[in-house]
């Protein structure tokens, strides 16, 4: 039908409600944070997440109400990119076939790009100039100290929240 959106739903990096100390560490968020960003390259306008609570691959842990993993990656994912997709056109990434480089118009920020690089590949290290952006200019890293964290860090800070 004219004037329609792809939306895409009910994906996930495993079947059958996850895999517990996979689908709810610090692991999938590579394959989610890649997945956003195809999705958008395709054209899909919406990745519907199959569950906030349940299974493991939820975003939200039933258990002990933390946010996993990849609650932070659909976090970041909506609050900085925007709906206007860019071609991210990254040396590092042209060459090697681990390294994944998004970018989107910035959500809410007229002018600004925002730029999401992922490493696939745990034995390769690769670093890249992002120097054409400059001016005000925010980086958020997100890591973890294993690949088997549930804890992610933001720029180096714990999201654990506490209560």
């Amino acid at each position: 039908a004219p004037h329609t959106q792809p939306w895409i739903g009910e994906t996930a990096c495993a079947d059958d409600g996850g895999r517990n100390g996979t689908t709810n560490r610090f692991v999938s968020s590579f394959w989610y944070a890649d997945q956003l960003g195809s999705l958008a390259l395709a054209g899909f306008t919406q990745q519907c997440r199959q569950t906030l609570f349940g299974g493991f691959y939820e975003l939200i842990d039933k258990f002990d109400l933390q946010p996993n993993p990849d609650y932070y990656i659909a976090l970041m994912w909506r609050r900085l990119m925007g709906t206007a997709v860019l071609r991210a056109h990254i040396q590092e990434a042209a060459q090697n076939p681990t390294i994944r480089a998004y970018s989107h118009c910035l959500c809410g920020r007229k002018g600004g790009v925002g730029v999401v690089l992922i490493n696939l590949n745990n034995s390769v290290s690769f670093s890249t100039n992002l120097l054409e952006l400059v001016g005000n200019r925010e980086e958020y890293h997100i890591t973890a100290n294993t690949l088997e964290d549930r804890e992610v860090l933001i720029n180096g800070r714990s999201t654990k929240m506490k209560g």
